[in-house]
């Protein structure tokens, strides 16, 4: 097969291989008893007006106000804030369309109607829902460090909490990819008013001197994007956003590592995103350690496994 067509290959098979989380089934979570539909991720753009004593934290002096909110809902409901604002920035990272994907979005569920509304072709969220990204990224950006830095014993257990809550639990019931989902929110950076952000993970591998890992970041992103489940038309819209993105940056040749497309072929559905850089690899580890009741456990741990071994025999030689 020539080696222009991986990338093509890898992307297109991945539409087969979406994780089944829209079914009919229900499991059930340990979070105070509750059941939680094995479905996607509800819409989130906005908090109740109702006024919740259980959101007196918001009193408090805390650097993330919303998220703090959001950790008071449901679990059902945490889950659309982690899914929205990935689904955010990979828009903004291939400068989607998003007045067109937000038309789409409101087609399939009407209640995106009062975000639709606003006029603002640089985001799919509203003032809030921006927020709420912008302290997602700040939150593990800072916990990065903190873990680089070796005071990962030391911060805080409320911010751990928010991790839990916000960002494992939906992880979990959703089987996203971990890792890769920290360092996209971790390495997003915009600033307010600007078209695109100010730097993303796709910038960041852009400055590789290997091609193949840029390759490997935007497959990865198209994956991470199948794992959402969302409706056909919003899907295609981000799809297409990642085509044009390549033909105007000149990179219809990218192609994928060759260690990529050889899990791809092993199990699809499982392929784990890359590259990662070791520092967000390091926060996940740490993070999956909060489990009371034991380590969470990692369905893409093999995969990558077994392509940083593959890569090490490559750099070796053998």
């Amino acid at each position: 097969m020539p080696k222009r067509h991986i990338f093509k290959n890898l992307w297109q098979d991945s539409k087969q291989a979406r994780t089944n989380v829209d079914g009919s089934e229900k499991t059930v979570q340990e979070d105070q008893g509750e059941e939680v539909p094995d479905t996607p991720p509800p819409r989130y753009t906005e908090f109740p007006s109702k006024d919740d004593s259980r959101c007196s934290l918001l009193n408090s002096n805390t650097p993330y106000p919303l998220l703090t909110k959001v950790s008071q809902l449901s679990r059902y409901l945490r889950r659309g804030p982690l899914v929205w604002s990935l689904v955010e920035i990979i828009a903004l990272t291939f400068s989607t369309d998003c007045q067109r994907l937000k038309a789409a979005l409101v087609k399939a569920d009407p209640t995106w109607a009062p975000t639709a509304c606003i006029q603002d072709s640089s985001s799919i969220r509203n003032d809030q829902g921006r927020a709420i990204v912008t302290e997602f990224s700040a939150l593990i950006q800072n916990l990065q460090k903190e873990m680089s830095h070796d005071r990962w014993l030391l911060v805080c257990g409320r911010d751990k909490n928010l991790m839990k809550k916000l960002v494992l639990e939906p992880v979990k019931d959703l089987d996203l990819n971990l890792d890769y989902a920290l360092e996209v929110l971790g390495r997003y950076k915009r600033v307010e008013g600007c078209r695109r952000p100010e730097s993303t993970l796709v910038d960041y591998w852009m400055l590789s001197s290997s091609s193949t890992d840029l390759g490997d970041t935007i497959a990865s992103h198209a994956l991470l994007l199948q794992s959402f489940e969302l409706e056909t038309e919003v899907h295609l819209i981000l799809e297409d956003s990642i085509t044009t993105y390549q033909k105007e940056k000149g990179l219809e040749e990218l192609r994928t590592s060759k260690e990529m497309q050889e899990e791809s072929v092993l199990s699809l559905a499982k392929t784990c995103c890359w590259p990662l850089s070791d520092e967000y690899m390091d926060l996940a580890r740490g993070l999956r350690g909060l489990q009371k009741s034991g380590e969470m456990h990692d369905p893409f741990e093999p995969s990558r496994t077994r392509l940083r071994e593959s890569r090490k025999l490559r750099e070796h030689g053998e």
